[in-house]
């Protein structure tokens, strides 16, 4: 209900009276409540799911002291194990946590409200696209997103401009990040404890920079 009104209230009129033909909301605070009231309302959004490894998520929000249930920031806008998530833990488990184990946590049940979401949006015939954060730094990944959900191109732009625009850091905040030492074995042994108590097989990985980034389609 509060979701609703604030839909009717504030975020609708405000994108209503915007002059552009196409609004995109990035906050990832969509996902947590309010995606759902905006369907009740007979709005139909197309999503794209940006997909990034969750380690390297689960490192940026040490990094920058949000964690989730337990920093102000964490607990003001990201979800906790106690706030009706998919994927559940019982509270004498979670609370033994370190920090990275809960952002850790945080990620993989980002990653199962999105996959709920892609069901929910293909039930009802509304585009939902995946996309790997990586692609988003290429110039065929955008080109690729753009003709997916019926966009310009980046063809107007000229290589020069098109070239700065990828290249651009956006949202890095770099100057908020503390610096912090990651041992891959120390965070691969914590990520196994999380996907054992909520019972998932887990498999090691590589560190993000040296995956290639598959194609959409």
């Amino acid at each position: 209900g509060v979701a609703r009104e604030y839909w009717l209230s504030l975020k609708l009129p405000a994108i209503l009276a915007l002059d552009a033909p196409i609004y995109v909301e990035t906050s990832h605070v969509a996902c947590k409540g309010f995606l759902e009231s905006l369907l009740d309302l007979g709005v139909r959004p197309e999503l794209i799911h940006l997909r990034r490894r969750p380690r390297a998520v689960a490192q940026s929000l040490c990094a920058l002291g949000t964690v989730p249930a337990r920093t102000y920031g964490g607990v003001k806008y990201y979800l906790g194990p106690d706030d009706r998530p998919l994927l559940t833990l019982a509270r004498c488990v979670w609370q033994s946590f370190s920090d990275y184990q809960i952002a850790y946590w945080y990620c993989l049940e980002m990653n199962a409200r999105a996959e709920h979401y892609r069901a929910q949006w293909q039930a009802l015939r509304i585009p939902f696209v995946g996309l790997e954060f990586e692609e988003l730094t290429t110039r065929p990944g955008v080109e690729s997103l753009a003709r997916i959900l019926g966009l310009p191109t980046l063809n107007g732009l000229g290589r020069w401009r098109a070239g700065r625009l990828l290249a651009r850091p956006v949202n890095a905040r770099a100057d908020k990040k503390r610096s912090l030492e990651w041992d891959a074995n120390t965070l691969a042994r914590e990520e196994r404890a999380v996907h054992e108590a909520l019972g998932f097989p887990w498999v090691a990985v590589e560190p993000e920079s040296t995956r290639a980034a598959p194609s959409l389609g």
